[in-house]
């Protein structure tokens, strides 16, 4: 009797225990779920943000801004808005994409000191945006096929990933 119940826990172990090593996502399903949480989640979205910007002198500059994300179809097409309030030299000025699922993404920039829009480029998408170490894309989200991700570490909690752009 004790071999028997020794044999059958140790099946259900590897049973379960092989289970879940096989129910591990890959590299790529963690990454389009990532970009599914971060950019598509919920119906249209808001955010308030306050940027410090610190050059290498350590002098400050800070940038306030609303995002306001439109969702024009289920998990696809997008509009982002940007308007800048803080400081005066940037107030009024509006950062505008419209996301596409199988093409670049169409992105402009409002300048009202000049009452001028400028588009930006698809090459230029990853310019520094408004002076800052973020990109234009890191606004809108970033096309996960860009780029080769690598799985460096997992725990019960986190991954920790690796993307590098392709090009």
């Amino acid at each position: 009797m004790k071999k028997f119940l020794t044999f059958l826990l140790l099946n259900v172990f590897l049973f379960y225990g092989y289970k879940s090593l096989s129910a591990r996502p890959g590299v790529d399903e963690i990454i389009n779920k990532a970009n599914k949480v971060a950019y598509y989640e919920g119906e249209d979205g808001r955010a308030t943000v306050e940027m410090t910007i610190t050059d290498s002198q350590g002098r400050k500059r800070e940038r306030g801004f609303e995002i306001l994300r439109l969702d024009l179809t289920d998990g696809g097409e997008q509009k982002y808005y940007v308007y800048f309030k803080d400081p005066p030299d940037v107030r009024d000025m509006v950062y505008m994409v419209w996301k596409h699922l199988n093409r670049d993404d169409d992105r402009w920039m409002y300048l009202p000191a000049l009452d001028l829009v400028r588009r930006i480029a698809a090459s230029d998408k990853r310019s520094s945006f408004v002076g800052s170490h973020f990109a234009y894309e890191d606004i809108s989200g970033r096309n996960p096929s860009d780029d080769k991700h690598e799985l460096l570490e997992e725990t019960d909690d986190m991954y920790v990933l690796k993307s590098t752009p392709k090009d």
